[in-house]
């Protein structure tokens, strides 16, 4: 399975949002909503998706909850 380059993809799409719909958006902007989404989905379901889970997926998980938070303090 290939893996999506997130900044990529968030490039081009400020691109199309600017040339389709004259709005211009800052990257950053749309990295931080996806990290509130990403962590606001995994606080809310962490239970749920996770049990019986092996400990390698728990960590993942709290991983990439961890990193999106520290996303959303950034500047």
């Amino acid at each position: 399975m290939n893996k999506i380059d997130r900044d990529m993809l968030i490039a081009h799409y400020g691109k199309a949002l600017l040339k389709y719909a004259d709005i211009k958006v800052d990257t950053r902007d749309l990295h931080k909503n996806i990290a509130a989404s990403e962590f606001d989905v995994s606080f809310k379901f962490w239970a749920g998706y996770l049990q019986n889970s092996d400990i390698s997926r728990v960590c993942n998980i709290y991983n990439a909850m961890v990193k999106s938070y520290h996303l959303l303090l950034a500047q």
